[in-house]
């Protein structure tokens, strides 16, 4: 995979996703500092030259930000390391440094900028940080829409958000360091203001789109998916390839990656196939010269049969891979919910403390995010494999099998949560987090149930208490 324009390289999964972080720092930057270059294009060449000095501290800066803050999963629980702190520091003295730069580069005198707008920026700074703090990535089992249309869409309310934090921060400044809120220098230290805030904000919004590999992109090659999806399960450290490749094979079965085939007739061969369902409903194979195609590739659309077969190293077809990945989250998860709800068996000295609690309930919501992916990509491909998978991978691993019971595990596992609440003493944010878990799994399962009423579903094997709940959701 390679950047925009770039086919030569070949990058791992998880450094596209860097990639696009970095990318989505600088853009925003550029996008603001051009409009402000265009609104500010009469100034006299000191000005310009500190304006463009503003700008070309702006990107790192918000590099440096997103660097300090952004996590692989929110979490409610802001943990702090050393370089964290290093590089968040970093990131406030130059976006600090970036404000008064604008300051004067709008119109400030230069003594009225060193006397009064170094409390300012700092504290413009300080917030423009805190809009990223303990943000974590977005993981969405649909393509979001483009950046620029939600833009288009916030813009006004971006604008005001920021106009009224540049306000708040000049009036804060004004006490902390006994400056004019009247004096000259005053319009030009509020419009540098907002300007950094309201870059902060386009940054956010651009980091929306760093988990959604789509073609315009480059998109990942069949192995390197494979590899990802084999890498650990792990909230922070290794593992980010996995998360990208869960994302990018979930994204690829939602309806907007469909390329209209999704009314192709049940059972056509010559119907065109979806994005990567030759690569995923091949079977395990000698391997092709070439491994994978690209989403939007002419040719895999024109394509009406299942590529060459593709397989591991070790001889397991691509779905098996991907359906072990996937269903080794599900487990995961119904594990760290049953810990949760076994805390409260635990009595008298033996009783967790409430950070022990914290700690559980810390990994029910970061890995939230991977459940939901990998539940919906799980039961949409699956639900796929009826009119595509002709050679019959699906049914060999017992993926409806597997996927139902696990569905089955999860929600039974929130169901006995509930109750414990009051007991427990459960934070918002985990309520809310096992809410969410329990509408994905329980849509995935109906998904399942429906897609496979009259297919197969009596066939699947399941202890009676799962039975009984399945039972129960189809009436």
């Amino acid at each position: 995979m390679a950047p925009p324009g770039s086919n030569a390289l070949r990058w791992p999964i998880e450094g596209l996703v860097r990639w696009r972080v970095a990318y989505a720092s600088m853009i925003s930057a550029a996008w603001v500092g051009g409009v402000l270059m265009v609104i500010c294009f009469r100034l006299d060449s000191l000005h310009v030259v500190s304006l463009v000095a503003g700008m070309a501290l702006l990107g790192p800066a918000q590099l440096l930000r997103a660097a300090a803050t952004l996590r692989r999963s929110p979490s409610p629980a802001w943990r702090l390391g050393a370089r964290e702190v290093l590089l968040g520091l970093f990131a406030i003295i130059l976006t600090a440094f970036v404000a008064v730069l604008f300051a004067l580069g709008l119109g400030a005198d230069s003594d009225e900028v060193d006397s009064d707008c170094r409390v300012l920026g700092l504290l413009v700074a300080v917030a423009a940080h805190l809009k990223l703090a303990g943000r974590g990535l977005s993981w969405a089992s649909f393509p979001r829409e483009a950046a620029h249309r939600r833009v288009k869409s916030k813009l006004v309310g971006m604008l005001a958000h920021a106009a009224a934090a540049a306000c708040a921060s000049s009036l804060l400044s004004a006490m902390l360091d006994g400056s004019s809120l009247f004096s000259s220098a005053t319009p030009a230290r509020l419009f540098a203001a907002i300007v950094v805030l309201a870059s902060a904000d386009l940054q956010a919004e651009y980091l929306e789109d760093c988990t959604a590999l789509d073609a315009s992109w480059g998109m990942p090659f069949a192995e390197d998916l494979i590899e990802a999806l084999k890498q650990p399960l792990a909230c922070e450290g290794p593992g980010l390839g996995r998360w990208a490749a869960l994302t990018a094979l979930a994204q690829a079965i939602a309806y907007r990656s469909q390329d209209g085939c999704s009314g192709a007739a049940k059972g056509s061969s010559a119907a065109p196939l979806p994005p990567l369902a030759s690569e995923v409903f091949s079977s395990g194979g000698a391997r092709p010269p070439v491994l994978g195609l690209s989403f939007s590739s002419a040719e895999q659309r024109a394509v009406g049969a299942p590529s060459t077969a593709l397989s591991t190293a070790q001889g397991r077809s691509f779905f098996a891979v991907y359906l072990g990945s996937g269903l080794e989250v599900l487990r995961e998860f119904t594990v760290q919910l049953q810990c949760l709800a076994a805390a409260s068996w635990r009595k008298g000295p033996k009783a967790l403390l409430p950070p022990q609690l914290a700690v559980l309930e810390t990994g029910i919501v970061e890995l939230l995010p991977l459940m939901r992916i990998s539940a919906s990509g799980l039961s949409g491909w699956i639900c796929l494999s009826r009119d595509f998978d002709e050679a019959g991978v699906v049914q060999r691993e017992e993926a409806l099998q597997k996927v139902i019971y696990e569905l089955c595990g999860v929600l039974c596992a929130i169901e006995g949560l509930w109750p414990l609440r009051g007991v427990l003493d459960m934070s918002p944010e985990c309520s809310k987090a096992a809410q969410s878990a329990q509408e994905e799994a329980r849509h995935s399962l109906e998904q399942l149930l429906l897609a496979f009423h009259d297919a197969g579903l009596r066939q699947v094997s399941l202890p009676p208490l799962y039975k009984r709940f399945v039972d129960n959701l189809g009436r």
